[in-house]
């Protein structure tokens, strides 16, 4: 019996194509995540005089404030207030702090005074503090004497997009959407009157006030409260973690009980109506609440209640805003 045995090739082995070979840069590489600590978007301070000597005092040191070249009147007046002038910082001419000022005759009657400390830093803090401290008996005095109107508490998520998770304030509410184009930049939960949440893309809000963005895509998890009760400056280390009233969750499969199809069709309709309306849309009894549970035992391993406000009181050390 014959065998036959293939005689090798006289073709040279083809040489390996190195373009075929993946750069370490082309390799699809996990998407890079992270939450910020907690901090302050804006703030608005009333600060009003303790006795008749102080009222007296405040007036003359406001007055004399105001006159300096720093100090640029305001287009309108705050509500309620006779003059309200901006403060020009150097560096900081995009968010000067505003002061509204009330007085009667001589004496002041209230100092309203709107900044953004974040913004600011320490440099711009400082030289804030300097001018609050030739108006009354320095920064210490606005400490001592002031309540909060308004308090923006934000955290900002990078490298996520709108239209990476579902959200929904925890307790169902007023809700108003805003989009540009197909996508959606903007949520809002609740009403000017109220606490209100607010979620958006944070490049898109810049470019839109004609900034310019190269950051990564950015989204921001905002609370506005203004619902305050008269809360001393001096308290914001007490304050309770404001996000719970925000649900963030993601797109994840059904609770037990629910088929997938009827999950499905959900999902689409959170994709269309937003995930409120979807949740509206189902029977208030027995599958709203299971659906909502579902979601809010479902959120993205980047938000994490416990975790994002520990890093509160971390904020406020640095920010020096509570410090004479």
């Amino acid at each position: 019996m014959l065998i036959k045995i293939p005689l090798g090739s006289n073709k040279s082995p083809k040489a390996p194509n190195f373009d075929d070979i993946p750069s370490p840069s082309s390799v699809s590489q996990p998407k890079l995540i992270t939450a910020s600590n907690p901090f302050i978007d804006k703030l608005t301070l009333i600060v009003k005089p303790h006795t008749k000597g102080d009222a007296l005092a405040m007036h003359k040191g406001i007055c004399s404030a105001f006159d300096q070249p720093e100090f640029q009147t305001a287009k309108t007046n705050t509500m309620g207030f006779q003059v309200s002038k901006w403060l020009n910082i150097s560096g900081f001419e995009q968010d000067s702090p505003r002061f509204s000022y009330r007085f009667s005759g001589n004496e002041a009657v209230r100092l309203r005074l709107e900044f953004n400390p974040t913004h600011l830093g320490a440099s711009g803090l400082t030289e804030l503090k300097s001018w609050v401290g030739t108006m009354m008996e320095g920064w210490e005095y606005a400490l001592k004497n002031g309540h909060l109107t308004r308090v923006d508490i934000a955290i900002d998520v990078q490298g996520v997009t709108m239209s990476d998770f579902l959200t929904f304030p925890t307790n169902l509410s007023w809700m108003r959407e805003f989009g540009r184009g197909s996508n959606l930049e903007t949520l809002t939960f609740g009403t000017g009157k109220t606490n209100r949440s607010i979620i958006y893309d944070k490049g898109n809000e810049r470019v839109a006030k004609g900034h310019i963005w190269n950051d990564p895509p950015t989204v921001r998890i905002e609370r506005r409260m203004n619902k305050l009760n008269g809360l001393p400056i001096s308290a914001l280390y007490d304050m309770d973690d404001p996000f719970p009233a925000v649900t963030i969750s993601t797109r994840c499969g059904p609770p037990p009980g629910v088929e997938q199809r009827k999950w499905d069709m959900f999902m689409d309709s959170c994709q269309v109506r937003g995930v409120q309306g979807a949740l509206m849309l189902l029977e208030a009894g027995t599958a709203r609440p299971k659906y909502k549970k579902q979601l809010a035992a479902n959120p993205p391993g980047w938000w994490s209640l416990s975790s994002n406000w520990s890093g509160w009181a971390a904020y406020l050390d640095g920010s020096e805003l509570l410090l004479p």
